[in-house]
């Protein structure tokens, strides 16, 4: 049976082992067998540096980097009820095939073997490491119940001399075996409820056994031998979710060519996009020059604002004939059933008039018939608009980056890429949207507009630029819609919609950058009841993707809480939803959001 987990939760999922040790001894004595063997050892506390709390917080934080990376374990069927076979199937290999499924696939897997150890009553398990990896930690696994951790208690700085008693014995001397004088391995040993990590000291003197030893108590084993695991990968050896450096890379020009005069600039670069992002990270010159050219187009592109009645010409599917999407980090995780009933139940009629008007021809036409929002200098680049090609009725988005908002440094001598820090095309923002539409596409239509491509728009003043069409939907945001007004199956009805609509998101591994109540529609339907009658309610349809983020190295650095940023729009006394129903019916958090936080508790 497979089953799909965030990596943390497989860690952090309880396992039970039997304590089957009482049929494995030949004597039935539920301690290991005293041997005849110098226990001698001397223990020491790890550098403060290793701590419990770093040794934990190294890995969840790496593993929160890979939240949205789903895994998939198949439940093994063990070779039978010995203990240690349980503890490999149960413990071991899904914490081995965690790392493999979210390692940098360029690198080889984990592998891992283990034998038995101690006459039966233990288990050693060894792992393979990776290239430029040091030597991954060894594993001793004793059944529950059968280890004691008070006796490798280190907390001396001089170090301890204890005297195992005949449960410890064996162990002490396996472990001097296992990390010989110039072993710098570390060994995990637990029963699964206790356990212990030791790495050998390196002593110059004769050394009977000094061992720096921590002990971990309290912690699922799963994430303790994962957290020891960490302790030796390389930090490329995962496949994380890290901001890399997305300056542009290229050369500049020959000296000897001249640099393009203002008046050239002007006549000749239309947006953005046709400027050299590098030389103007390294050129002062033309740096400055591309500040002269903003103020220029702004004053063009505030001159004549679309207005009701514009007809705009559009290229059709010109932005994919000229730029492509990069793929996405990670699939899609699966919906729970009643989700993903939801999105089949609330999903309105496709407009195939639409698709055929743009499909069959190379240019079409659209006629604004509202203006819904403009694009102002210095807040945002996209203007939307209500529009109609033919008798269909469209939402348009269209972006102008000659209005981005950025402005000349206040202090000059600031390095260049500080000037142009954030700065986004209107291809940028085109992509952002599409890659969201395009991961989405199994929700359009529900939870999110139908989505009707991207294409180049010629504006009132001559400019042509990119825009989306989308489906029009019908509404308004929860501030407007009067929610306390409409009955109780209304209300709990919208709340049900937006925790599917967040749901899908978080599957679909979207965040949205800048939630504000306008980036949600609350939308007349039907839905059947119990009776089987259609009657009048109110879905949520999420819109506006132009910040929203997805797992991807080169376009995110955000973690965002959607689960918690829409919840407090709707907890907005003006939205004026009961905070009884919202406790109620506004699911909890799940394994694919990056917070844990309930706000749900805040509420009466």
């Amino acid at each position: 049976m497979q089953a799909i987990h965030s990596p943390e939760s497989l860690l952090r999922e309880s396992i039970s082992i039997p304590e089957p040790l009482r049929i494995l001894a030949t004597n039935s004595e539920p301690r290991l067998a005293a041997a005849n063997v110098d226990p001698g050892i001397d223990l020491f506390p790890f550098d403060p540096q290793f701590s419990e709390y770093e040794l934990f917080g190294s890995i969840l934080e790496r593993l929160q980097r890979c939240r949205r990376r789903p895994v998939r374990y198949t439940t093994r069927e063990s070779s039978g009820s010995r203990y240690p076979e349980l503890f490999y199937h149960e413990c071991a290999l899904p914490v081995v095939d965690m790392f493999n499924q979210i390692r940098d696939l360029s690198l080889p897997p984990i592998r891992s073997t283990y034998e038995m150890v101690l006459d039966g009553q233990a288990i050693k398990i060894t792992f393979e490491a990776p290239p430029e990896t040091r030597s991954l930690p060894i594993v001793i696994a004793l059944a529950p119940g059968t280890f004691q951790t008070g006796f490798w208690k280190a907390e001396v700085l001089t170090g301890v001399t204890p005297t195992p008693d005949v449960t410890d014995r064996r162990l002490v001397v396996l472990l001097k075996e296992l990390l010989g004088p110039d072993s710098d391995q570390y060994a995990l040993i637990t029963d699964t409820h206790g356990a212990i990590i030791a790495q050998r000291r390196k002593i110059e003197t004769y050394d009977r056994g000094s061992f720096n030893c921590e002990v971990i108590v309290g912690q699922p084993v799963r994430l303790t031998l994962a957290a020891c695991l960490n302790l030796n990968l390389s930090l490329g050896y995962m496949d994380e979710n890290i901001m890399t450096d997305k300056s542009p890379k290229g050369a500049l020009n020959a000296p000897t060519v001249p640099v393009p005069s203002d008046e050239d600039t002007f006549r000749d670069r239309k947006s953005i996009s046709d400027f050299d992002l590098y030389t103007l990270y390294h050129d002062k010159t033309q740096a400055e020059q591309f500040f002269r050219w903003k103020a220029r187009k702004v004053q063009e592109a505030m001159g004549r604002p679309c207005v009701v009645g514009d007809i705009l010409v559009a290229d059709a599917n010109a932005f994919d004939r000229r730029y492509t999407c990069p793929p996405n980090a990670v699939p899609l995780i699966p919906f729970p059933p009643h989700t993903a009933a939801y999105l089949d139940e609330a999903r309105r009629p496709q407009s195939v008039g639409t698709i055929e008007a743009i499909q069959s021809t190379d240019r079409f036409e659209v006629r604004i018939t509202r203006v819904m929002k403009t694009a102002a200098e210095g807040s945002q680049i996209a203007a939307v608009y209500e529009v109609t090609l033919g008798d269909q009725t469209l939402c348009l988005k269209v972006f102008d980056d000659r209005l981005y908002p950025i402005e000349p440094p206040e202090n000059p001598s600031e390095p260049l890429r500080y000037w142009f820090d954030g700065l986004k095309t209107a291809a940028d923002s085109v992509r952002t949207e599409q890659r969201v539409y395009q991961r989405l596409v199994h929700a359009q239509g529900s939870v999110i507009p139908w989505y009707y491509g991207a294409h180049s728009f010629t504006l009132p003043d001559g400019h042509q630029t990119f825009g989306i069409l989308m489906e029009f939907v019908k509404g308004s945001d929860p501030e407007e819609a009067d929610l306390g007004g409409r009955t109780e199956a209304e209300q709990i009805a919208f709340i049900k919609s937006a925790r599917h609509a967040v749901r899908v998101l978080q599957y679909g591994d979207i965040s949205q950058l800048d939630w504000e109540s306008t980036q949600i529609i609350c939308a007349p339907r039907t839905q059947q009841s119990s009776s089987g009658r259609l009657e009048p309610s109110v879905g949520c349809v999420f819109i506006d993707f132009t910040s929203a983020t997805q797992s991807d190295t080169a376009y995110n650095s955000h973690q965002v809480d959607d689960y918690g940023n829409v919840l407090e729009i709707l907890s907005d006394p003006v939205v004026g939803l009961p905070k009884r129903l919202l406790v109620e019916h506004f699911e909890p958090r799940e394994d694919w959001d990056y917070y844990i936080t309930n706000p749900l508790k805040d509420m009466d």
